[in-house]
């Protein structure tokens, strides 16, 4: 990710705002959950103006269940996903 965001940094030139924010995130226990997302505005992120803030994450657990008749306990993986989106106006007060 870090990669990417400094390639695009070089892309982009000094007289055009940068117009896209990329974001992450890693929950990582016996649960583990991990989410990506995207903040674009096309004044800048930085800048008053409309904004898209979209993100999508996934996850997985792990979960005992009960005693099969053999003796052996049973286990269960619960998968888990997560998308949203957002459109608003953003503004800063000084």
């Amino acid at each position: 990710m870090a990669l990417l965001l400094s390639s695009t940094a070089t892309c982009l030139s000094s007289e055009n705002p940068v117009s896209a924010l990329i974001f992450g995130s890693l929950d990582a226990s016996p649960a583990v959950f991990a989410t990506a997302g995207v903040k674009l505005a096309p004044g800048g992120v930085d800048r008053e103006g409309f904004a898209i803030l979209a993100s999508g994450g996934a996850g997985a657990r792990s979960e005992r269940g009960p005693v099969a008749a053999n003796g052996v306990p049973t286990t269960a993986m619960r998968i888990t996903g997560l998308g949203a989106a957002l459109v608003g106006y953003q503004w800063f007060h000084d």
